[in-house]
């Protein structure tokens, strides 16, 4: 988790349940780009 993403759970007070979800959505949208990234490269390369 970056350090941008713990400042906006502290200022807007989010408990730890909610700060975790944020965590998993944000971890989930990389990965997800990532793979979309993959997915062009391979695309591209055939």
């Amino acid at each position: 988790m970056s350090l941008c993403f713990q400042l906006e759970c502290n200022r807007y007070n989010m408990d730890e349940l909610i700060c975790s979800a944020f965590k998993v959505l944000d971890y989930n949208r990389r990965f997800l780009k990532m793979n979309i990234a993959g997915l062009l490269v391979i695309s591209h390369t055939d």
